[in-house]
């Protein structure tokens, strides 16, 4: 948690390389001195595009080369979160005074001066004087009516000392591991502030919010105790990998691949909860529903977390999950049934099986509309695409064109944890009923 703004935190954060960028629409965050800042992010289709500010990349630059004095001035001038800077002064000026040396003049007369008052006098009488003749050529005309406008109290000490040492972890070092969140606390808290503070209402909510942010809280620390050397303990809030999904629309997924992990929360932490609890407003059905979310819910609470966070915590879940996967597709592909645990992968149920005689009632008049994907015991037909000759095809002959659906059980996972390649496979089914297996590469050749 941040000491002051969030702002500040981040851009320390940045400077001191604790991390790569920082996402954000705020324009202070090169003031604060963060290195990379990336802006317009916050797209609605799924975009992946955004814009990148390097502030190296902008001190190096022929026609910019702004240090961070320069930055300071055009945020005082053209105002920020801190204040709203010199009324009337756009960008363009702003830019031409901090060309002309004032930055640099104003930081270097106060680090020197020992009477900030009598200096900042000084200082903007400069400003005054520049605005009111251009005399270094670098605003785009002279100001007289801006110079005129210019308070006596402009620029304020303590708006200088805010850009200049803002509250963070560089002035107040606090432990980078952090601490995790009380959810018993945030359920004192959410009784007392909440209108939906009933004991169901709060544990309705954490299941949707506080609990899955339990469980990334956990994989973040986790990640940070790897990084810093200590030993790997095991994440107390999730359990198996039970589905993969891909950003195919934003708001299914937004912008990376995600896997649905069983989300574990002790029994005691959810005891503890409730007995924390004052039941304020609580009315005579509350304990039936609470009782109801402890048998129903509670068992099957879920998590969506980012993939790449699971490759680099706990590649072993998903290694198992792609290992639970590869052996359904084979059960598949023999006829035979798996146990299916509660959830795979999104892999579909095995197919049904039907006897000869039904092979002929099979058509597509009779064919049930609930499944239309129907296999047959006397034909299955196999073609490795992998193969120098992939056209080889067994038991009988099949035509492209009376495909009716595809199943992909492609199996994506493994590949960056085992260096095993990919198998793409693809259970298709004709529209007289016989199922069709593919096998390619990972590129998808033929």
């Amino acid at each position: 948690m941040a000491l002051g703004e969030a702002d500040a935190e981040l851009a320390w954060l940045s400077k001191e390389g604790y991390i790569d960028a920082v996402a954000s629409e705020d324009s202070d965050l090169i003031v604060l001195g963060a290195v990379v800042v990336l802006r317009n992010f916050l797209h609605e289709d799924n975009d992946e595009k955004v814009t990148v500010y390097c502030a190296e990349a902008i001190r190096k630059h022929a026609a910019l080369g702004f240090t961070d004095t320069d930055f300071l001035v055009i945020a005082l001038l053209v105002g920020g979160d801190y204040d709203d800077g010199l009324k009337r002064c756009g960008i363009r000026i702003a830019t031409g005074l901090a060309r002309a040396g004032l930055g640099h003049r104003l930081l270097h007369g106060l680090s020197q001066s020992k009477a900030a008052d009598n200096f900042l006098e000084v200082w903007r009488n400069e400003l005054r004087e520049e605005l009111r003749t251009n005399d270094s050529g670098h605003l785009p005309s002279c100001q007289p009516a801006l110079s005129n406008s210019v308070p006596s109290d402009f620029p304020q000490l303590k708006v200088i000392n805010l850009y200049r040492n803002p509250l963070s972890s560089k002035t107040n070092p606090t432990d980078l591991l952090g601490c995790s969140p009380n959810p018993i606390l945030l359920a004192i808290f959410s009784e007392e502030n909440f209108c939906w503070g009933s004991t169901h209402g709060i544990l309705s909510h954490f299941e949707t919010t506080i609990f899955p942010g339990l469980a990334l809280d956990d994989i973040c620390r986790i990640a940070r105790e790897t990084d810093l050397g200590l030993a790997k303990r095991p994440c107390q809030f999730i359990g198996e990998v039970l589905q993969r999904r891909v950003p195919l629309k934003a708001r299914d997924c937004p912008r990376h691949p995600e896997v649905k992990l069983s989300l574990i929360v002790s029994d005691a932490l959810v005891d503890s909860i409730i007995g924390s609890l004052l039941g304020k407003l609580n009315d005579g059905e509350t304990e039936g529903r609470v009782n109801e979310w402890q048998l129903s819910v509670f068992p099957r609470m879920r998590v969506w977390l980012p993939i790449a966070m699971i490759h680099a915590t706990f590649p072993e879940l998903i290694v198992a999950a792609g290992k639970k996967k590869a052996t359904r597709c084979a059960c598949m592909s023999t006829g035979g049934k798996a146990p299916r645990a509660s959830g795979s992968m999104g892999m579909p149920r095995p197919l049904k099986q039907k006897s000869r005689e039904d092979d002929g009632a099979a058509s597509s008049s009779k064919r049930p509309k609930h499944n239309k994907i129907v296999s047959s015991t006397d034909h299955f037909d196999t073609i490795n695409l992998t193969t120098p000759k992939p056209n080889v095809l067994t038991n009988k002959q099949w035509n492209c064109h009376n495909v009716i659906d595809a199943l992909d059980l492609t199996q994506s996972d493994l590949e960056p944890v085992t260096g095993i390649p990919e198998r793409r496979y693809h259970l298709d089914v004709s529209d007289d009923g016989h199922l069709i297996e593919f096998i390619t590469d990972s590129e998808g050749e033929l």
